[in-house]
């Protein structure tokens, strides 16, 4: 390893503008997913552009084009990487009668974080949903299994501190909770109530199924 004229090893002057180089890139990747989904949720997806985007983030077209080939990688993208509460609440090591706990506190976030509900409001744009192959229609059905598969598991959890129920009972009482928690996701983005108002109801309801 040598050394420059004030005694500072080059390798790590090397390294140290190498990495700051890479946070200075995946911050700024972030900021383009960050800007496309408040983008596509406002806009649509048809109807946003780059420049839009880009501006959106504070940076420049090209910026973009570092990152991403085109709309429809930077879409990708986010659909990747994006993740709601309500898909991932269930704690396995949890006291299950923490279990609603954890689903409200999930519920309440899906809806009242704007980056959770931007997303949720791409997901949701009838408009923009087209083709079958289309990566928003491939997420969704994504996030409605994982919702459900999340609902199970705090399904199972109840039963065993109170009432034991069939395989497929838990499966359609699950179904059943996951096609009730979209509507009131629809309704929360279309509504001017404070989310708690919506969710406290609405959870104390989903505890008396169980």
């Amino acid at each position: 390893m040598t050394s420059t004229g004030g005694g500072r090893p080059q390798g790590q002057v090397t390294i140290g503008m190498a990495r700051k180089t890479v946070e200075e890139s995946e911050q700024t990747c972030i900021k383009l997913m960050e800007a496309g989904i408040r983008m596509f949720a406002e806009y649509g997806y048809a109807y946003s552009t780059l420049d839009d985007i880009a501006k959106c983030a504070g940076l420049s077209r090209g910026a973009v084009y570092g990152h991403f080939k085109g709309k429809r990688e930077l879409l990708l993208s986010i659909m990747n990487a994006s993740v709601l509460p309500l898909e991932r609440f269930f704690v396995p090591a949890a006291d299950p009668a923490q279990g609603f706990e954890h689903f409200a506190r999930a519920l309440n976030d899906t809806l009242k974080v704007q980056h959770h509900r931007d997303f949720c409001t791409i997901l949701l744009k009838d408009g923009e949903i087209g083709a079958s192959e289309c990566p928003v229609v491939a997420r969704w059905r994504v996030a409605r299994k994982n919702l459900r598969a999340q609902l199970t598991l705090l399904l199972i959890a109840m039963g065993e501190v109170s009432t034991q129920r069939t395989a497929a009972e838990l499966t359609a009482l699950a179904h059943l909770m996951a096609l009730s928690i979209t509507g009131l996701v629809i309704e929360s983005l279309h509504s001017p109530e404070p989310t708690e108002t919506l969710t406290r109801p609405f959870v104390h309801s989903m505890q008396e199924l169980v």
